[in-house]
């Protein structure tokens, strides 16, 4: 027979799992998912356009910067893939060979913003 002190901690018990289950969803945030060109790669030319691929919706675009090794930036616009609202499309401009490093910055649907890098080589 259950006392209604094994009721209460059985229910505490729940709501605790309860709550401590629930963040894991409502914490998602727009993660990044992939990029063209890859992270690393090497490509023949400088493409016509960067795509940055989130896991969630993107509400903003913040700055999209593809700068070469002598401190240019390549692209000159950047925003959202009318094709889908979790992509951002980076136009570019004046190909060079060589690294490019770059850096994004967006502010998800849900509010969070979000920022990272990555680098890819373009090749002489």
């Amino acid at each position: 027979m259950r006392t209604k002190s094994s009721m209460k901690a059985m229910a505490a018990g729940a709501a605790l799992l309860a709550v401590s289950i629930a963040p894991s969803a409502a914490l998602a945030h727009a993660a990044l998912k992939s990029t063209s060109p890859a992270n690393g790669s090497t490509v023949k030319a400088l493409p016509s356009f960067i795509k940055i691929t989130f896991a969630e919706p993107i509400g903003r675009v913040t700055f999209v910067k593809a700068v070469d090794a002598k401190g240019v930036d390549h692209v000159v616009t950047a925003g959202l893939d009318p094709a889908s609202a979790a992509r951002v499309v980076a136009r570019t401009a004046k190909p060079v060979a060589g690294r490019y490093r770059v850096t994004w910055k967006i502010v998800a649907d849900d509010g969070h913003a979000e920022s990272g890098t990555f680098t890819f080589t373009v090749k002489k």
